[in-house]
């Protein structure tokens, strides 16, 4: 490489450096951005939704059946956004708050984490089937709500004429220093076209009526995992249930 090419070259990194660092600058902006943004809006909301019940308790006897449903329907959805509100500040507290990545024993964050299921579990009569449980590398708190947003779906989206069944499994590449875990069900399934598209926050394939949610969920699961350094996908033919896969540095690696 002559002294010509040697200088496009240098010049050619800095500038991708340069970019790099724009990009870092840019998302660390619009993280507060968001997480300020909803903080300021869950106050407000709170606030509407305490009216609401406080008119419906004192005030119902006075409404006709139409003002009972249009309160209802207030509160309601107030009840929604104060989710959707807590979602995105979950959802940008992921790389402002994560702890030092730690060795994880998957087993007992599971035990938690079915603990906190277990009314949901209960309610469905849920078959749950644990195999294997290789130790990964990352946050502890993150990794509880990885397998609850993940479990969470599977129990969410059943089949109304079938029991739900859902099998959690791991399994340790030891040549590329990772793990590979799985959380197979038997419920509705998805589409291969959306496969993408259930990883972006808010974004629902089925109507309220059907299957409850703010479609979050599985948006918060992929910003944990590539926090992580692995990376998440989708296994289904939209029939025969469906197996969320995530990879993640194993302990040992």
């Amino acid at each position: 490489m002559n002294a010509v090419e040697q200088k496009a070259s240098a010049e050619q990194d800095a500038y991708i450096k340069a970019l790099e660092s724009k990009v870092a600058q840019l998302e660390e902006e619009l993280q507060r951005f968001v997480y300020a943004v909803s903080h300021d809006l869950n106050a407000p909301m709170r606030a509407c939704s305490s009216f609401a019940r406080l008119l419906e308790q004192r005030y119902s006897e006075q409404l006709d059946d139409k003002g009972k449903r249009y309160l209802s329907f207030i509160g309601a959805n107030g009840s929604k956004a104060q989710q959707m509100i807590e979602a995105l500040l979950t959802y940008s507290r992921i790389d402002s708050r994560a702890e030092p990545p730690q060795a994880i024993n998957v087993e007992h964050a599971l035990e938690y984490v079915l603990g906190q299921l277990k009314p949901m579990i209960n309610e469905k009569a849920a078959v749950i089937e644990l195999a294997n449980f290789p130790t990964i590398y990352m946050d502890a708190k993150h990794c509880s709500i990885l397998f609850y947003c993940l479990i969470n779906n599977a129990l969410t989206y059943t089949k109304p004429d079938m029991t739900p069944h859902v099998l959690i499994s791991g399994e340790k590449d030891e040549a590329a220093g990772e793990v590979t875990y799985r959380v197979q069900d038997n419920g509705v399934g998805i589409d291969p076209r959306f496969h993408e598209d259930v990883f972006t926050i808010f974004r629902r394939l089925h109507v309220e009526e059907e299957y409850p949610g703010i479609g979050a969920g599985l948006a918060l699961a992929k910003r944990i995992i590539e926090k992580a350094g692995g990376r998440i996908w989708v296994e289904s033919n939209g029939k025969d249930g469906t197996t969320l896969c995530f990879t993640c540095k194993s302990a040992h690696a």
